[in-house]
């Protein structure tokens, strides 16, 4: 089967089926359907959920926003392996 995004064949098994509307947001069969490789549907399920919480994010409570960053801050060291939070980017 090819990958309806970047083109390739797969086998059958390593393909999925992605809606235009997850299922767990409400989505049906009917918004829409494509074939995509298990990386593409990774990835394009990642910016679904990315652009969703950009869109909410902007009506979270302020003190929410705060938990939000400081979260953020705690995964940018993990990922980074930082030691100690630098404000020099030189």
């Amino acid at each position: 089967m090819k990958c309806e995004k970047c083109e390739k064949d797969f086998p059958e098994s390593e393909v999925q089926e992605s809606h235009d509307i997850p299922k767990y947001m409400g989505g049906t069969d009917s918004d829409g359907r494509h074939n995509l490789c298990k990386d593409c549907h990774a990835l394009y399920e990642l910016e679904i959920i990315k652009v969703s919480f950009m869109n909410m994010f902007k009506h979270f409570p302020h003190e929410a926003k705060v938990t939000g960053k400081f979260s953020a801050r705690i995964v940018n060291k993990y990922f980074f392996k930082e030691e100690e939070e630098s404000n020099d980017r030189s």
